[in-house]
């Protein structure tokens, strides 16, 4: 069984942010539902996002100065993460997985120095 978390994208723009070199965007305004450790990872970068970037602050409600901003971290995790609205998923889901082709044959290891044993 697995379960996602909502997350949700407070700002104006669309927010992307990687994981394991794959990009993962979220619209602008839009809620979409995300593995834990996804979740938990882009929301981090997107709470940074916001802290360094004042131009965003109206946007999340953010009414606080630089001092005040240690605290608007939780504020602003919760903005964005609803771990209230865990979706629990029991649904197989198919994942392809690579395999070895059968139509060529493997190559049979080659003898070295076969003329090294002749005396």
């Amino acid at each position: 069984m697995d379960s996602f978390v909502s997350f949700h994208n407070p700002l104006k723009e669309d927010f992307t942010f990687r994981w394991d070199k794959k990009p993962y965007t979220i619209p602008a305004g839009d809620t979409i539902p995300l593995e834990p450790y996804l979740a938990k990872h882009g929301s981090k970068h997107l709470v940074d996002y916001i802290i360094l970037h004042p131009k965003t602050w109206a946007e999340v409600g953010i009414e606080r100065t630089t001092s005040d901003l240690g605290q608007g971290r939780d504020e602003l995790f919760d903005k964005i993460l609803d771990t209230a609205k865990i979706t629990m998923v029991t649904k197989k889901v198919d994942v392809p997985v690579a395999k070895v082709s059968e139509d060529k044959p493997v190559k049979e290891k080659e003898k070295e120095f076969e003329d090294l044993n002749k005396s």
